[in-house]
């Protein structure tokens, strides 16, 4: 019985779309014009395509009123585009197997242009100390006399002198007027809008709703001013990152608003909100900043499992505990296991500037088992990195190239053995600053631009107070060529300045192979030798090539060549080479990269996968 019926409804459905699929084959639409812009024919053969839809051919009397809503579609484009005086002629015809064809005829005609702006300004901002400022929005108005006139442009221009209001000084900002008269006859848009400013808004008392846990004086951190400063909607917007970018909230609101809580409409209905005076336009307004916030869980705890190319299954777990002792700093603890290394540590993060550094201390204990290299290390650091929001980098490099630095200083104690060679401690102390310039189209995916590291380092060993060195260069260049396909070239260039015999630290050194390196070779693989283990090297050198070719917007396949070495002299050195192709899977996170890659110098056959770009 089912079987019955579920072959009746295959039927149904099968006969249904057979019916749809004809009727939708059984016209054709032809539209011809006298040089309308090919976006606007675009947007003309859509919306026609749309309205013939669901018509009926069989009822000669719906395809009349099609007739006319194909002719009233046609024309609010073309006067939205500027064209008010325009002749759209329609002519059906029969072709093979009584298929109809819509020959659609649009003679556009003369495009308005403007011949009057009239920009006029009531409010507060008519006071002697905004002259200035009214001449600027007049004179860097982006519609000007001659222009041709199109619904949007004049929308969007609107829109830009209400928000230069609203975002400084006039919260209360509104267009009363706004007339646009077409002269058909002439071509001609004659403009006017008039804009009331309302009373100048100032700044006044701080009120914070939703604080728990987190201390008061975080705020204070970011949000900064005096009561009586204007209202400016930029450092509104600045707080308001700053404080979620923190991570203490899972939700903020910054505004002077009155409306913006029932809490709040009640304490501001008690002042001068409600008067009449307040808001009619010819005094100064003070309005409370208002915050709310809703924070983050005090604790959380995640752990993952996963897989690597080199260290195989990987397991971590952390503990993150915030505002502990009701300071404003987070407290991380957390483990790593996998077949080469383990570690364990704890670091305490403050909370970053307002210039978007962030300092955290930690320690931790390491142990790492590589290529015949076992270092079991403890260590207490300190850091300095670019993590926070800074209002200022994204202001200036929204089109530009930005700039972070990041610097490090560390302890180090480490227990060495080197197979069949050596067995020693190490005591060390090293410090870092990395600068990095990007501009790049996006930072987890990017097709076009480029990416500079500049690392510098010195250290001593403890042991006999022996000095060192290093510098680390890394640069890759992306070129987007035809549609979605990507060439990349990536270089990277290193070395340790020491003297001879000076034991330093092994990620003091350098070491090369695996996804993000020379693929085709095992991780750190590539080194100086000694007995029979690989330990970081004085100097490196690596060059890359790769074709990203995009079969859609989230699939692509790669070819690449990869070569370097890590060596101690410039007489050691051999290079590596490694070649394959890959398969590139666009996520939110950065592609995700399968490569399959043939090892020249060894002779081994290797896959390699990783997440986000190599840098």
């Amino acid at each position: 019985m089912y079987r019955f019926n579920a072959s009746l409804m295959l039927l149904f459905l099968s006969m249904f779309f057979a019916s749809f699929l004809a009727i939708a084959s059984s016209q054709k639409i032809l539209v011809k014009s006298d040089g309308i812009q090919s976006e606007l024919m675009t947007s003309i053969t859509k919306s026609i395509e749309s309205v013939l839809k669901g018509i009926n051919e069989n009822d000669s009397g719906e395809i009349d009123r099609y007739h006319r809503r194909v002719i009233d579609s046609v024309l609010s484009l073309l006067s939205a585009d500027g064209y008010f005086s325009p002749s759209v002629d329609i002519n059906i015809e029969h072709g093979l197997h009584d298929q109809k064809i819509w020959n659609i005829f649009i003679i556009a005609g003369k495009r308005t242009t403007i011949a009057k702006l009239n920009i006029l300004f009531t409010g507060g901002i008519t006071d002697k100390e905004f002259e200035k400022r009214v001449q600027l929005l007049i004179d860097n108005c982006p519609l000007k006399i001659g222009m041709e006139f199109t619904n949007r442009e004049w929308s969007n221009t609107k829109s830009k002198m209400l928000n230069a209001l609203l975002s400084h000084d006039f919260f209360f900002a509104k267009i009363v007027r706004s007339e646009a008269t077409i002269d058909q006859e002439n071509a001609q848009a004659y403009l006017s809008i008039v804009i009331d400013s309302g009373p100048r808004v100032l700044m006044g008392a701080l009120n914070v709703s939703g604080l728990n846990r987190v201390p008061e004086s975080l705020l204070n951190r970011y949000v900064k001013y005096h009561e009586g400063d204007a209202f400016d909607q930029d450092k509104l917007n600045d707080w308001q990152q700053h404080l979620y970018s923190t991570t203490f909230f899972h939700g903020v609101f910054v505004t002077i608003d009155p409306a913006v809580s029932d809490n709040f409409i009640r304490k501001m209905t008690k002042g001068n909100i409600e008067s009449s005076s307040v808001l009619s336009g010819d005094c100064k307004c003070v309005l409370p900043v208002n915050i709310v916030v809703a924070e983050s869980p005090s604790k959380k705890i995640a752990s993952s499992i996963g897989i690597d190319d080199n260290a195989g299954i990987k397991m971590e777990g952390l503990y993150n505990k915030n505002v502990p002792f009701r300071l404003p700093i987070i407290f991380s603890t957390g483990l790593g296991i996998d077949r080469v290394r383990q570690k364990i540590f704890a670091d305490i993060n403050l909370p970053h500037d307002i210039y978007g550094k962030q300092n955290s201390i930690g320690a931790s204990l390491d142990n790492s088992d590589l290529h015949g290299l076992n270092i079991t290390r403890f260590a207490i650091g300190f850091a300095r990195s670019s993590n926070g929001y800074n209002s200022t980098a994204q202001n200036i490099n929204i089109t530009g190239a930005r700039y972070e630095a990041n610097y490090g200083a560390l302890l180090a104690y480490d227990h060495i053995k080197i197979r069949e060679h050596s067995d020693f401690i190490l005591p060390s102390a090293t410090g870092t600053v990395e600068i990095v310039r990007r501009e790049l189209n996006n930072n987890l995916d990017p097709n076009f631009g480029n990416l500079l590291i500049v690392g510098l380092g010195a250290g001593v060993s403890l042991d006999n107070i022996s000095p060192y060195a290093r510098t680390r260069i890394k640069f890759q260049k992306w070129f987007p060529v035809r549609f979605n396909d990507v060439f990349t070239f990536r270089c990277e260039l290193g070395k340790v300045w020491s003297s001879e015999n000076v034991k330093i630290p092994d990620d003091f050194g350098f070491r090369a192979g695996g996804a993000n390196s020379i693929r085709g070779y095992n991780y750190q693989s590539i080194g100086a030798h000694r007995g029979s283990a690989v330990v970081g090297a004085l100097s490196i050198t690596i060059l890359s090539m790769e074709y990203n070719h995009y079969v859609n917007d989230k699939l692509g396949i790669s070819a690449f060549l990869d070569l370097g070495d890590a060596f101690n002299l410039f007489k050691d050195i051999s290079f590596a080479v490694g070649y394959g192709t890959g398969l590139r899977i666009k996520t939110p996170a950065g592609p995700l990269s399968f490569d399959i890659a043939y090892g020249q110098k060894y002779e081994n056959l290797r896959l390699h996968f990783s997440l986000g770009i190599a840098f």
